[in-house]
């Protein structure tokens, strides 16, 4: 089936007028999100945590981030992970997350950090997300 110049610009118009309201504005300021109990575990020779999080803001999370920090008994900083966000994420939308963290045996506790492009993240933990 050939398509001339027009038709290809139709069906493109056509296309990008049914995103349109389909994407909220993105949030700029502080983020609400809601996330489950972390849970750790080993796996071979890393350290795997996971949770679900769900954005509680009326506005998409633009490069929504999540950094694990790892610290051995005296406080002292172990390799941890990151995890970031390519798409926005929309209000409402229900993430899994994993963060895997190369295992070293001083590892003894961990803490996170939320961000995301515009702003901080508030991050409430929650018995359950659905």
């Amino acid at each position: 089936m050939k398509m001339n110049f027009r038709g290809v610009l139709t069906v493109a118009l056509v296309s990008s007028l049914a995103l349109v309201g389909t994407v909220s504005a993105q949030l700029k300021g502080v983020a609400e999100v809601s996330i489950t109990a972390p849970v750790t575990k080993v796996v071979g020779k890393e350290v795997v945590t996971t949770f679900k999080l769900q954005n509680m803001s009326k506005q998409s999370i633009a490069g929504l981030r999540i950094e694990e920090y790892w610290y051995d008994k005296a406080g002292n900083p172990a390799p941890g992970a990151i995890r970031v966000f390519n798409q926005p994420v929309a209000p409402g939308k229900i993430v899994s997350l994993e963060l895997k963290t190369p295992r070293t045996p001083n590892m003894e506790k961990n803490n996170y950090v939320f961000s995301h492009a515009n702003g901080k993240v508030l991050a409430k933990v929650v018995a359950k997300i659905e």
